[in-house]
């Protein structure tokens, strides 16, 4: 994991004691609504990092957004699937590559949501190294901070919702991490296929631990969550309507 003093720096004054930086790892503690602080060290047996090169952070500090007419024409047309990060993201790289576009590599790890403190497995593009093309992320941190809801079901139902509103009013590259990530974000991450790491996580990593935290709160056969039923029945609707 080679960082900058200046990044390393960046990433303490920014996360505080909620990353800690070691010299090939990091360390956070999970603590929304647990009984005991819950350590997660990256990587590790259980949250791995699987591919070739560096161990990657990726947050603001060294992503940029992108103004490039052609990607964006290219992302925008990209065909998106709700909660399929590695699927997204694979037909996205083969889109970029048939285009010409050289320089982009297929990253996947683990995602700190700015939302929550655990970490999720994730697939997303990096093109020159600084500008992260990631479809399924929301391009709105204030918006989602200011979210007040008296339940968890109704939270996710206002998710919902306002995750459709977007999907069918907003462009890709409007509503998603066009280039530059979310404040209080980070992706931890090594070069892989995307297919490749959707066959580690899914498959083999379930072996292993099939009770892994990433999956506590799915609820359906396919791997979704109870917010992501909701937003693909909200989806079904939408089409229905129409």
């Amino acid at each position: 994991m080679n960082i900058s003093k200046e990044y390393r720096e960046w990433i303490e004054e920014h996360f505080g004691k909620d990353i800690i930086l070691k010299e090939n790892r990091i360390i956070s503690y999970m603590t929304y609504e647990v009984a005991e602080s819950e350590k997660i060290v990256i990587p590790s047996k259980m949250y791995p990092l699987i591919g070739t090169g560096e161990i990657e952070i990726f947050t603001t500090y060294n992503t940029k957004k992108l103004e490039d007419n052609q990607i964006k024409k290219i992302y925008d047309e990209t065909e998106f699937k709700y909660g399929n990060c590695y699927n997204n993201s694979n037909r996205l790289l083969k889109n970029l590559m048939n285009a010409g576009i050289n320089d982009i590599s297929a990253y996947v790890g683990w995602f700190y949501n700015c939302t929550d403190d655990r970490p999720i497995h994730h697939c997303a593009i990096v093109y020159k190294g600084i500008y992260m093309l990631d479809m399924s992320s929301d391009s709105d941190i204030e918006e989602l901070k200011s979210m007040r809801a008296n339940s968890k079901d109704e939270i996710r139902e206002i998710l919902a919702k306002r995750y459709v509103d977007r999907l069918n009013n907003m462009k890709a590259s409007e509503r998603s991490c066009f280039g530059d990530m979310m404040p209080g974000s980070l992706f931890i991450a090594k070069r892989l296929e995307p297919e490749n790491g959707a066959k580690f996580f899914f498959e083999e990593l379930m072996k292993i631990y099939p009770n892994h935290p990433s999956y506590r709160n799915v609820i359906s056969p396919n791997g979704a969550t109870k917010t992501q039923l909701m937003i693909q029945n909200s989806l079904k609707r939408s089409s229905q309507g129409n």
